[in-house]
């Protein structure tokens, strides 16, 4: 009986006859031919494997890709005229820190989605920027606290979901690399139930049956003594030919089929998808590590050059302290005290001067450090193929300017 997939797939296997004796049958005149059925019902439950794995490649569910959600604290800063080069000494303004707090810092809890994207970025422009809000979450203390504006933000936001999406084409990859393979077991444990069945069928049980014919015959019948030259060579004859198709099936039908039905398959996966799987994993890990140092650069840049100017500020402020209160200490006579007063008045004019210069360079320096930012990022994303993502800064850009111009 030739084996079928009813059979691997934990159906009872069927029984040998009793002319073929036990798990494997060796023929009496021809020792060499053998048939082992326990190797045939391993194939089976290898066949039953392999279609288990292919109705369910991935069995239980995918894990969900992690998505960032950003929860920020906005903080009122009051500080005093050592607050750095960014504070905005107008009256009735709010510290320049608090609004850039209450513009890069909305508190969020929803999963980023490109419809969700649009319409956080309308409404962060209706933010009113002299309001405060509770603490939500205390994000952690990292040196781009500071120089993360709204910009930065939405560009990282991108990057994440970009990166998702790269996952999620990876992960289509290797779905369809999985697929495949077991197409390919599936084929070939097919062509193997083939060729079992086919040397069941043709070749093993007309084999038996001419046994079992011979040996009735030599029974029942005939003697050698009487058996004639005439019927022995006939005989002979029947058994070259059968070990010749035997042979054939082994060396010539089973290679070519090998090489018509698998090679092709096997060639494809080994040769084209997991090059290409192999490419597109170094090319994502490039871009990302790429990008991330320029962040790190630019951040570390700008936290550099705020503690520097804060610092001198510091120390000039302290050294006319401590100046005037020498001064006030040694000094009580009148006139002397006028004088001194007049002194610091001059001071004061001149402090109020330098002041007014610092500002100015602030803002000069302000601008080149704004300047260099958007070109690096523009050639970042031109290296990226972000084309889009230029136009729409471009116009976040200019609405900016146009904020600042009506206050």
């Amino acid at each position: 009986m030739a084996p079928t997939r009813s059979h691997a797939r934990g159906q009872p296997q069927p029984q040998p006859s009793p002319g073929i004796g036990g798990d494997s049958y060796i023929h009496q005149d021809h020792p060499s031919y053998s048939v082992d059925y326990q190797e045939v019902a391993a194939a089976h439950n290898n066949r039953a494997e392999v279609s288990m794995m292919m109705t369910d490649p991935f069995p239980g569910e995918e894990e969900p890709i992690p998505v960032v959600e950003h929860s920020y604290r906005v903080e009122t800063v009051n500080e005093s005229v050592d607050e750095g080069p960014f504070t905005d000494k107008r009256e009735g303004s709010p510290p320049l820190r608090e609004t850039i707090s209450n513009r890069q810092r909305p508190t969020s809890n929803f999963r980023s989605t490109p419809q969700s994207s649009n319409t956080s970025r309308f409404l962060r422009r209706k933010i009113n920027t002299s309001t405060t809000v509770e603490e939500v979450t205390q994000p952690p203390k990292s040196p781009r606290d500071g120089i993360f504006t709204t910009d930065f933000k939405e560009l990282h936001d991108k990057t994440i979901k970009r990166r998702q999406n790269q996952q999620k084409h990876m992960m289509s990859l290797e779905r369809r690399l999985a697929l495949m393979q077991a197409n390919l077991a599936n084929i070939s444990m097919d062509r193997d139930l083939q060729n079992c069945s086919h040397l069941q069928t043709h070749i093993s049980e007309p084999m038996t049956q001419a046994a079992e014919r011979l040996a009735v015959e030599q029974e029942t019948r005939f003697s050698p003594a009487s058996l004639g030259s005439k019927h022995w060579m006939q005989l002979q004859t029947r058994l070259s030919q059968i070990e010749s198709d035997v042979a054939r099936q082994i060396h010539v039908v089973a290679p070519q089929s090998i090489r018509e039905h698998l090679d092709a398959p096997y060639n494809t996966l080994t040769q084209e998808i997991t090059p290409q799987v192999y490419a597109e994993t170094n090319k994502s890990e490039k871009r990302e590590g790429v990008m991330f140092r320029s962040f790190e650069d630019v951040a570390g840049t700008a936290r550099r050059r705020y503690h520097e100017e804060r610092a001198s500020r510091h120390g000039a402020f302290e050294v006319v302290r401590q100046k005037l209160e020498q001064e006030a200490k040694m000094q009580s006579d009148p006139q002397r005290i006028e004088d001194a007063i007049a002194k610091v008045r001059v001071l004061r004019a001149k402090l109020e001067q330098e002041r007014v210069e610092r500002r100015m360079r602030d803002e000069h320096l302000k601008t080149a450090i704004e300047q260099e930012v958007i070109s690096m990022r523009r050639a970042m994303l031109e290296a990226t193929g972000g084309d889009d993502i230029i136009v729409e800064h471009q116009q976040q850009q200019q609405d900016t300017s146009r904020a600042i111009m009506y206050r």
